[in-house]
């Protein structure tokens, strides 16, 4: 993408209050980071998991997103046996955009609070065998 990050000619007002569309929400969201200044990565980043939620729940109203459909991304994510840093990293995503709606109002409160993420398993620690023996 360009500089403008595909935000040439947006108008946010009239998006984020068209029928409160779970999209128009999403390109909302995104351009108040490119705004606040977000790394082009980080923004894009945050398309690919905001897009992905919203192909898996549809063409919705945004306040048609409740904690089941949250929970029914987790578990797709975990039947496809992806990572658990990976699934906390997207629930992150996915919560954090909610709990903007919420902060600029198109929400009332955020379906994705009540969840936990996964744990991410600890690696063993490595332990290594002390000598008895005393060097000489």
């Amino acid at each position: 993408m360009e500089g403008s990050q595909g935000f040439s000619g947006f108008t946010p007002n009239s998006r984020l209050g068209e029928g409160g569309k779970l999209q128009d929400a999403i390109e909302t969201y995104l351009y108040y980071h490119y705004i606040e200044g977000s790394t082009p990565q980080t923004i894009e980043a945050y398309r690919r998991e905001l897009r992905s939620f919203a192909v898996r729940t549809g063409d919705v109203q945004l306040a048609d997103i409740t904690t089941m459909s949250i929970m029914g991304m987790l578990s797709d994510m975990k039947a496809r046996e992806l990572a658990h840093r990976s699934i906390k990293n997207r629930l992150a995503v996915v919560s954090t955009f909610l709990k903007w709606a919420v902060l600029w109002e198109p929400l009332e409160t955020n379906p994705a609070a009540k969840l936990k993420p996964p744990r991410i398993p600890r690696l063993a620690s490595l332990s290594y065998p002390v000598s008895s023996s005393n060097p000489s």
